[in-house]
């Protein structure tokens, strides 16, 4: 989705532009070459349609000449957004043949700048129009609008021509294929539900018009047009999408009794972004439900989990508390083939046939009975004393491993980046805060038996507290390691954080209430001011690596730092993250049990 304030011009330059000549430069004693009435220019740089950086797995550039302008019709309006011409001119769409303009690096620019009424404040640009359209365009009328052009440019349905083959002509033609201003996504607002397509994609130039009055001479003006040109962007009114063909599909029998064999389109994980609900001139969009973009295992298909045919165990039981559940329910369906990542049922996994299996690359028992299977077998690390285990960095690592494992480079670039900005907008917040003003803080990793056991040196704990910029009480410890409770009176953290569901049941209001059998918490500076935080579900526990790790960060510095981020939407963060990249709309109910667990 673009977001480009105004939008796509292409140009109709006028022939007139030469009519100037040393013949008449005492028409009008004030300006050397005047015209004798008032003039202005205006000057463009095009930007062609052009390839994105991050292309599906077998997707192919465009052609050269589905790119290639041949002509430009140039369409100006006043501030009414009602068309206006050159006093001189014949027709008010001025047009430009490719002799009358450059292309270098997809960058398209007139030779000479053209023409247009002062009082011009926009622009259309359409290249290449379709015969049809072309026709419309040259016969343009006094006091026709943007919304009158817009709605006149329908072209009827043609019944002589099978499969709506006449609208095909309109975009790809013997000319080229049609082109027009790039349409407006508006996400400015905070309020995800306001994000809408504008109706109109009109590029507003008035800070572009050069008067000619305001110079000594017209080729002065001229000058000062071609130096400071309108920038904009045009785009295809058609889409091109090649599929391979899977299998024979016969069809028919026909009015006349045949049969024919047609190809069966296999679009496997393929998806639109959007598409046309508005079709001339301004091919006005509607976003679909779908987003062509991802996150861990579960988001890198889009918040689905197809191919998965078995897994841990304990994974079903936590999941069942998760928005998982309800984002990707078939992972209920799966086989456990593991239980509590430890005990491998090999013969289960072999019955399941996979292709590839996924481990935890710290488990060197695994390691071995995987590889005697023969099956293609990938570990992923996790995490270890003398690991790097920086949550962020972690799942950032694991999406690019399954980039590779599913031969899609550069799939999850766009939600990475995404995930980067919120981490980047929380510490650059945290950032600003004293040292004076940061609070120590502990993880207690897991509680079992009256034993407690807390995040030490080189677990994803040491790394979340490194990010807010507290003191982990806990760096003494190594790993995930047991400690007493003398231990912990000692250390006595200004905020307890307890690792929360799929790791141990405890919950910040047991520890609050004084109700952990073995323990006494009560003394803590942490229980005593009630900063005692459960981290909580999302599409997975939120303490260990998983693709809602930005949004554990922004949860963590709410927390630790309230009066920082008192203006911070975290809400509304975690909606938009999951609806952008899940494809998933998070209930307040949802939103409520995530921030509350």
């Amino acid at each position: 989705m673009l977001k480009i304030k105004s939008i796509l011009v292409s140009l109709l330059a006028v022939a007139a532009l030469a009519s100037c000549s040393n013949e008449n430069l005492e028409e009008n004693p004030e300006v050397e070459g005047g015209a004798g009435y008032d003039v202005a220019y205006v000057s463009i740089s095009l930007t062609n349609p052009k390839v994105p950086g991050s292309r599906a797995s077998g997707e192919q550039t465009a052609l050269e000449e589905e790119s290639a302008i041949n002509e430009l019709y140039l369409i100006t309006f006043n501030a009414g957004k009602v068309v206006t011409k050159d006093e001189k001119a014949t027709k008010y769409a001025t047009v430009l043949g490719s002799s009358s303009f450059g292309t270098n690096s997809g960058v398209t620019t007139p030779n000479t700048p053209v023409k247009v009424d002062p009082n011009t404040k926009y622009l259309l640009v359409i290249a290449n129009p379709g015969y049809q359209l072309k026709d419309r365009l040259d016969n343009l009328s006094v006091g026709a609008t943007y919304a009158t052009i817009n709605g006149m440019i329908t072209v009827p349905e043609n019944n002589t021509k099978p499969n709506n083959a006449y609208l095909v002509e309109e975009v790809v033609h013997s000319n080229g294929c049609a082109m027009i201003n790039v349409g407006f996504y508006d996400d400015s607002d905070s309020d995800p539900s306001n994000h809408a397509w504008e109706d109109e994609c009109l590029l507003d130039v008035s800070d572009k018009i050069v008067l000619v009055s305001d110079y000594k001479s017209e080729a002065q003006a001229q000058n000062a047009a071609k130096s400071n040109p309108a920038t904009l962007e045009i785009e295809r009114l058609a889409a091109k999408l090649e599929v391979m063909i899977g299998g024979s599909l016969e069809v028919g029998p026909f009015e006349d009794g045949t049969n024919a064999s047609l190809g069966q389109f296999d679009f496997g994980n393929w998806t639109i972004d959007y598409y046309n609900s508005l079709f001339f001139p301004f091919a006005k969009k509607t976003t679909t439900a779908s987003s062509h973009t991802t996150g861990f295992y579960k988001s890198y298909f889009e918040g689905s989990a197809p191919y998965i045919v078995g897994y841990c165990g304990s994974f079903k039981s936590v999941i069942s508390d998760t928005v998982l559940k309800n984002i990707a329910p078939e992972l209920l369906e799966s086989s456990d083939t593991v239980y509590a990542q430890s005990d491998l049922n090999i013969e289960e996994i072999m019955k399941l046939n996979p292709d590839v299996i996924l481990y935890n690359a710290g488990n060197s028992s695994h390691a071995e009975i995987l590889k005697a299977s023969g099956i293609p077998s990938i570990g992923f690390a996790t995490v270890g004393a003398s690991t790097e285990a920086d949550p962020i960095e972690r799942y950032e690592e694991w999406l690019k491993l399954l980039e590779q494992i599913f031969n899609e480079p550069d799939k999850t670039e766009a939600f990475v980046a995404a995930g980067d900005e919120i981490v980047a907008d929380v510490e650059a917040r945290i950032a600003e805060i004293p040292q004076t003003d940061r609070p120590s803080a502990l993880i207690l990793w897991k509680y079992a038996n009256g034993v407690p056991q807390v995040s030490g040196q080189g677990t994803f704990g040491t790394y979340w507290m490194k990010r807010l910029g507290v003191m982990d009480k806990a760096l003494e410890a190594t790993g995930f390691a047991q400690a007493s409770m003398e231990q912990i009176y000692s250390w006595d953290p200004d905020i307890l954080f307890l690792d929360g569901p799929g790791l141990q049941p405890l919950r910040t209001e047991d520890v609050l209430s004084g109700n952990v059998d073995g323990a006494d918490f009560s003394t803590l500076t942490a229980v005593k001011s009630g900063r005692v935080y459960n981290t909580t579900l999302g599409m997975w526990n939120w303490f260990t690596p998983n693709p809602d790790a930005p949004l554990v960060l922004a949860w963590l510095a709410c927390n630790t730092y309230p009066d920082a981020f008192a203006d911070y939407p975290l809400g509304d963060t975690i909606k938009e993250y999951y609806k952008t990249w899940y494809g998933y709309d998070v209930t307040d109910d949802e939103l409520e049990e995530m921030l509350l667990y």
